[in-house]
C-alpha cells in the first residue's frame, strides 16, 4: 500500500457509543484510514467490525492479548475471521506467545490479505520511574523498548506499538515495512491527555519514523472533528 497521510492516521474510538462511532467513520473516512476499537468491541461485538469494514476503512482491534500461546492463537484466529486489519498482543508475553500469534494470523489469511500483528512494547502511560520501580525492570526504558521490538521482529510480528519518544534510535534498526504505531499523539495545538506521559505532536512523530499515529481526544474532542482531522492530515502530508 502506498503511504499516504490518510493511512498514517488512526482514530481511537475508546469512549464513544456505536452510533457516534459510525457517524465519525462516515464523516472522517476521507481524512482517516483506520479506526481503533477496544471497549466498543466488548460492548457491540463483531457486528461493529462488519459495519466499519463496510465503510472501507481499516479496523484496528486493540485488545492487547497476553496469555499462554495456545489461548492467544485461538483469539487471533477468531479475530482474523472478522477480517480485522490490525491486532495487538503484549510483547512481554514472551517469544513463544508472539510466534503463536504471528503463525495464527498467517494461517488465516483470506484472499491474499491477513491480519497484521503488532506487539505492544512499553505503554505510553509508563515512564522510566514506573518501569524500574513498579515493574522492577532494570535499565533504561529505551533499552527495554529495543529489546522487545527486536524480539517481536524475530518472532514474526508485523510491527510494534511504541511511544513517539521511543522512535529516535529505534526506527533505523528495523526495515521500513516493520510498522511502528504510536499512540499518545496530541493534536496540532492540544495535548494527548493527562494519562499519557510520553507523547508527541503528529508532525514530530511522523518525522521520527512513525508508520501510523493513533489519535483520539484531539479529534473527537475538537469543536469540529472534521476540521481537526483535515488539519492533521494536511500537516502530515507536508512531512511525508
Amino acid at each position: 500500500m502506498k503511504r499516504t497521510a490518510r493511512n498514517c492516521l488512526c482514530l481511537a474510538l475508546d469512549r464513544v457509543d456505536r452510533d457516534q462511532i459510525l457517524r465519525l467513520a462516515d464523516k472522517l473516512c476521507h481524512d482517516i484510514g483506520c479506526f481503533k476499537i477496544n471497549a466498543a468491541y466488548v460492548r457491540y461485538g463483531p457486528e461493529l467490525v462488519r459495519e466499519l469494514n463496510a465503510r472501507q476503512v481499516e479496523v484496528f482491534l486493540d485488545l492487547k492479548f497476553h496469555d499462554i500461546p495456545a489461548t492467544v492463537a485461538t483469539h487471533i484466529e477468531a479475530a482474523a475471521a472478522l477480517e480485522i486489519d490490525w491486532l495487538t498482543v503484549h510483547a512481554s508475553g514472551g517469544r513463544s506467545m508472539m510466534r503463536a500469534a504471528a503463525d495464527a494470523a498467517r494461517r488465516y489469511a483470506r484472499n491474499g490479505k491477513r491480519t497484521r500483528m503488532l506487539a505492544v512494547t512499553i505503554l505510553t502511560s509508563l515512564d522510566q520511574a514506573a518501569l524500574n520501580n513498579e515493574l522492577r525492570v532494570s535499565g533504561p526504558l529505551q533499552d527495554q523498548v529495543i529489546h522487545l521490538a527486536t524480539a517481536a521482529r524475530e518472532c514474526g510480528m508485523d510491527g510494534i506499538v511504541c511511544s513517539a519518544a521511543d522512535l529516535p534510535g529505534l526506527r533505523e534498526r528495523f526495515p521500513p515495512e516493520f510498522a511502528m504505531v504510536t499512540p499518545g499523539i496530541a493534536g496540532l495545538t492540544t495535548s494527548a491527555g493527562s494519562d499519557q506521559k510520553r507523547t508527541a505532536d503528529p508532525v514530530t512523530a511522523i518525522r521520527a519514523g512513525a508508520t501510523m499515529l493513533v489519535i483520539g481526544r484531539a479529534i473527537i474532542g475538537a469543536g469540529n472533528p472534521v476540521v481537526a482531522a483535515g488539519d492533521i492530515r494536511r500537516a502530515i502530508e507536508t512531512s511525508l
